[in-house]
């Protein structure tokens, strides 16, 4: 599935709202990433295929360090490339005063830590009960870390 991307701006948060309503446990909310998006700070990419906007990466910039804050995927789009895709992306159009890319993702998410791990991340750390799921349980997160060449 070859994707079009294109840059996040503040009007697409309704739509990342809603494409991570339908991908996520843990949502954010239309205010939440509007909030993020009208900061220099914060960006992202939109993957659309055929037209239709199918999943989303957001992180934070601030040099030498960047952190990838929400990355989703439709649940039908996924194990497709669209996540490879938008990680790869996201990994050389981090700016050159960026060194080192971090994030924290859910221990039980083995597919997106199998990519991760693929494109280069290294587990650094843990969270202990980092993920509060909407039946009450928690899970840890490991803090995974890219350093750029």
């Amino acid at each position: 599935m070859l994707l079009s991307l294109r840059a996040l701006n503040y009007s697409d948060a309704p739509l990342l709202a809603a494409i991570h309503k339908k991908s996520v446990e843990n949502l954010w909310n239309e205010a939440e990433f509007l909030t993020l998006l009208q900061n220099p700070c914060y960006g992202g990419w939109l993957a659309v295929w055929q037209d239709q906007p199918i999943g989303f990466i957001l992180g934070s910039f601030i040099p030498p360090d960047a952190e990838i804050l929400t990355f989703a995927v439709l649940p039908e789009r996924r194990r497709q490339s669209a996540g490879k895709q938008l990680l790869t992306h996201f990994l050389q159009e981090c700016p050159s005063s960026v060194h080192t890319i971090f994030l924290e993702v859910d221990r039980t998410n083995l597919a997106a830590i199998h990519l991760y791990k693929k494109l280069g991340f290294k587990t650094v750390g843990s969270r202990k009960n980092y993920y509060q799921h909407t039946d009450g349980t928690t899970t840890d997160a490991n803090v995974m870390r890219f350093k750029k060449i």
